[in-house]
């Protein structure tokens, strides 16, 4: 075979192969502007519109909304409470939220409210749900109530121990009574440990998932949101957790930054875009 023509089928395979590639075919990239980095999204939100948002809890600090605003920060998800790890399990309201949703709200930010559960009875998990809908009950919430179910491999946390079945049913209970309350309702949790964590067939909610890109590998494809593997768990992903160390204008300290993909908005009364 002459030179010529081995370079030109060569040259057809890389493009096929290129073509078929994860990295041109699946994704495209966008930079924030908080970590001054670039992340790689799927391409199935390409059309979407991004939106860039934070959340935060007292460990934030003192926040200027106003400037948090102008900064560009398009939602927040605010703590609301947290149940204790000692064997006691106290439920705790966050001493910043009421001046995070109200100063937040007042800059035209729409937010969201999760609660940090330790719950290891269904008495709990039901007293859990109460407790956050008391303390949002005077506000207008705009995006889900979160479920934030985390520490069950960690000794020190009370909730070790607790079998899949049962932080699944704890989840089901907290977010039906959520729903039916009027709230859209979410769980979160990071990619390594959400499907450890629920039995995700039973628990069909939307998904808040923490993923930080891989600093190892530059071409990992665990740095794609959330990955490539197209499953029914990957389509129920609306919001990425990306990263840890956010850079905002009007927060003093680092802070968890999100892109929100899917209009999770509680005046969207058929979830048409969940």
């Amino acid at each position: 075979m002459r030179k010529n023509s081995a370079k030109k089928l060569f040259a057809l395979a890389l493009a096929a192969v290129i073509a078929a590639s994860p990295i041109t075919a699946f994704a495209f990239t966008s930079s924030s502007r908080f970590t001054t980095k670039t992340y790689t999204h799927q391409d199935r939100f390409f059309n979407t519109g991004i939106q860039e948002g934070i959340d935060v809890s007292y460990h934030n600090g003192n926040l200027n909304w106003g400037v948090i605003k102008n900064a560009g920060v398009d939602f927040a998800i605010i703590r609301a409470a947290y149940r204790g790890y000692g064997k006691e399990g106290k439920l705790v309201k966050d001493t910043e939220f009421e001046n995070n949703i109200m100063n937040a709200q007042a800059k035209g930010i729409p937010v969201g409210v999760y609660i940090y559960s330790q719950a290891i009875t269904t008495a709990e998990a039901l007293q859990e749900a109460n407790y956050i809908l008391n303390i949002i009950s005077g506000y207008s919430i705009d995006l889900p109530v979160v479920f934030d179910y985390e520490g069950y491999k960690n000794p020190k946390h009370r909730v070790y121990g607790s079998t899949k079945a049962q932080r699944t049913h704890f989840c089901q209970l907290f977010n039906n009574m959520i729903q039916n309350a009027g709230y859209k309702s979410m769980l979160y949790g990071s990619q390594g440990n959400i499907r450890t964590t629920y039995d995700l067939n039973v628990l069909q909610y939307p998904i808040w998932c923490a993923k930080y890109p891989s600093k190892k590998i530059p071409n990992d494809n665990d740095k794609y949101f959330p990955n490539l593997k197209k499953d029914e768990y990957n389509e129920r992903i609306a919001i990425w957790q990306y990263a840890s160390c956010g850079y905002v204008p009007g927060i003093s300290v680092r802070v968890d930054m999100n892109n929100m993909y899917k209009d999770l908005s509680v005046d969207d009364p058929d979830n048409k875009d969940i």
